[in-house]
């Protein structure tokens, strides 16, 4: 009798597998903590100090199916050991009900009822704990696979962010160099004419041209390709997702814009100094610093537009579509860029007007 009811005992579950992982990694690396936990990396991707990658990640996380899938399997397991957990603690029921009969128009009388019931099973042979802690088990593995989810899709969000902000600035690269490089065949050029260098720096000059402007097109599919990744990822129209990308190039260009006018401001101190001295007016020197600031934001946002023409058509060539010119966006796009100017501008425009003559050519 004592073996069969050994027999109906449950198993104790098998110790938990033990892995030597190391305190610390192999190699130190300078300004991380080697030793951080997990906490400190479950939002890993804000040490980029990046919002709009901050902001992708969000999108992308409360957007994608597969997250949502994980978390109600997360749910389901959760109720699950809440159901196993309380299938341990006794039960409680109560019933009550109320009756009134009548015949014709006369009561016939009421009654009145209530039940209360209490049951416990004694876990005797420890099922209900072995169901319990299995479902403990499986809400731990759906929690674990949730993590999971989330970690996949944050790296993969911040992989293609990092990619197309990577060829943007190559491309930005590749653009100063092209421009260089021509200037260079242009005078190589000259040189030749005038017989100071043969025919062949000529060539090596528009060879390097030539392989430089080759990398353009990469460039500008390696970025289209990473926008439609993002795209993707957040669950928005490439549209919607371009803009935000926009926005953020807009703001950069724009800080840039103002440092160029501050920096010229400050290398033409003298110049302004004796404009104020001989009679100009404030206004008219706000003037000049904001047109200044306007022709060259207006410059950047032309740059800008042949660069993305440029882009579409060669996406549009290489997915078979037809390609569109909407000649209404690219003269918004212009004006917009020109209010940057304006913008941006103001503060080195109002910096210059408001200098004073005698200190400004005291100025060295």
């Amino acid at each position: 009798m004592l073996l069969g009811l050994h027999g109906c005992a449950s198993l104790p579950p098998p110790p938990a597998a033990a892995f030597a992982v190391p305190p610390a990694w192999s190699v130190a690396v300078a300004g991380i903590d080697a030793t951080a936990g997990a906490a400190s990396l479950a939002q890993w991707w804000l040490r980029f100090d990046d919002p709009l990658l901050a902001s992708l990640v969000a999108q992308a996380l409360d957007a994608n199916t597969t997250v949502k899938s994980a978390q109600a399997a997360l749910r389901q397991a959760r109720a699950l050991r809440d159901v196993s957990a309380a299938a341990l603690l006794p039960s409680v029921g109560a019933a009550a009900s109320a009756q009134r009969g009548y015949a014709g128009e006369r009561s016939t009388g009421s009654s009145f009822r209530a039940g209360l019931d209490a049951s416990w099973e004694l876990d005797i042979f420890g099922a209900n704990r072995s169901a319990a802690e299995a479902s403990d088990a499986i809400a731990s593995a759906s929690a674990a696979s949730l993590g999971d989810v989330r970690v996949s899709i944050a790296a993969e969000v911040a992989l293609a962010y990092i990619t197309l902000r990577n060829a943007q600035v190559r491309l930005g690269i590749a653009d100063d160099n092209l421009a260089s490089q021509s200037e260079t065949l242009q005078i190589t050029q000259w040189r030749n004419q005038a017989g100071l260098v043969g025919a062949l720096e000529v060539e090596q000059a528009r060879s390097g041209v030539e392989q430089t402007r080759a990398q353009v097109p990469l460039l500008q599919t390696v970025i289209g390709q990473a926008g439609h990744a993002l795209a993707v990822l957040t669950g928005k129209p490439p549209a919607a997702l371009a803009g935000a990308l926009a926005a953020t190039g807009l703001l950069v260009g724009g800080i840039g814009i103002m440092n160029i006018m501050l920096v010229s401001v400050t290398e033409r101190t003298r110049e302004i100094g004796l404009r104020l001295a001989i009679g100009a007016l404030e206004r008219e020197v706000l003037m000049q610093f904001l047109i200044e600031s306007v022709v060259l934001a207006a410059l950047g946002g032309l740059i800008g537009i042949a660069i993305a023409t440029g882009a579409s058509f060669v996406l549009a060539r290489a997915m078979g579509v037809p390609y569109l010119f909407d000649p209404v966006i690219n003269l918004l796009s212009f004006a917009f860029a020109a209010c940057i100017g304006v913008v941006f501008g103001y503060f080195p425009a109002r910096r210059a007007a408001q200098m004073d003559p005698i200190e400004a050519l005291r100025h060295e």
